[in-house]
């Protein structure tokens, strides 16, 4: 599997921020990582945000399993989305009608939005409305969402047929901090309870047990292969600087 260009970037800073330490350049390399002066551009803010297809109606399949995911980044002045549902799970084409491939909504709720890169059989008018998605959506003083992708796949074979479980497009001149969640008090949900949700998706669940229906995403609390790094070679650093430092008051004390 290759390695993601976040988490190669992700080293490589670490390992400049690492050597610049134990140099006494630590502000410099920071000014440097903050500005987004490394690999045209990179900058911590424009690390992936992953958020988790897990919410579920309680037929949809075993409870608290992931049916997929949603990746948000921005790109340039873009937000760009990327679904990836997990295997033998696919967007919904029940009865041959267009349905819901992926609810959002955004703060400011702006009446129109300007899509990219979304090709058939997704479509989008990019105008907002309320987009319910039950049960996510259907608990006491619920709200829908405002956005809404349609997948238009027809299946001459009905759901039984392997269909489609990508989607990827980018909302112009929006960014993750656009994203806002629904906070519903979604009783008939699997697991049951007050829940955040970011997205939500009609899926069909080929596995066993499975069914069609709504799956919500949260907030994914799975760190990025950018941030273990971040994480593992900051562990090395600290190691490291204790060894030398133990060396170098053994030298002292011969």
């Amino acid at each position: 599997m290759p390695v993601p260009a976040t988490t190669i970037r992700a080293i490589f800073v670490a390992c400049l921020a690492l050597e610049s330490f134990m140099n006494g350049r630590i502000l410099a390399v920071a000014a440097l990582v903050i500005s987004g002066s490394f690999f045209g551009g990179y900058s911590p803010a424009r690390a992936d945000v992953v958020y988790d297809l897990n919410v579920a109606c309680p037929t949809c399949g075993a409870d608290g399993q992931s049916y997929g995911s949603v990746t948000a980044s921005n790109d340039g002045s873009n937000l760009k989305l990327v679904v990836s549902l997990a295997s033998g799970v696919y967007f919904n084409n029940a009865n041959n009608v267009p349905n819901d491939a992926l609810l959002f909504s955004l703060s400011g709720s702006p009446t129109t939005l300007t899509y990219t890169g979304l090709a058939s059989p997704f479509s989008g008018t990019g105008l907002a409305g309320s987009f319910s998605a039950p049960p996510l959506t259907s608990g006491g003083g619920a709200t829908n969402f405002e956005y809404q992708i349609l997948y238009n796949g027809i299946l001459p074979q009905g759901n039984n047929v392997p269909g489609v479980s990508t989607l990827t497009f980018e909302v112009v001149g929006k960014q993750i901090s656009n994203l806002i969640s629904l906070s519903e008090p979604c009783t008939g949900c699997s697991p049951s309870g007050q829940v955040n949700l970011f997205f939500a998706a009609d899926i069909y669940n080929s596995n066993p047990g499975g069914a069609t229906g709504y799956v919500g995403a949260q907030i994914s609390a799975v760190p990025e292969p950018s941030t273990w790094a971040m994480m593992i070679l900051g562990f090395f650093g600290v190691g490291f600087m204790a060894y030398r430092r133990k060396g170098q008051a053994a030298l002292r004390l011969a």
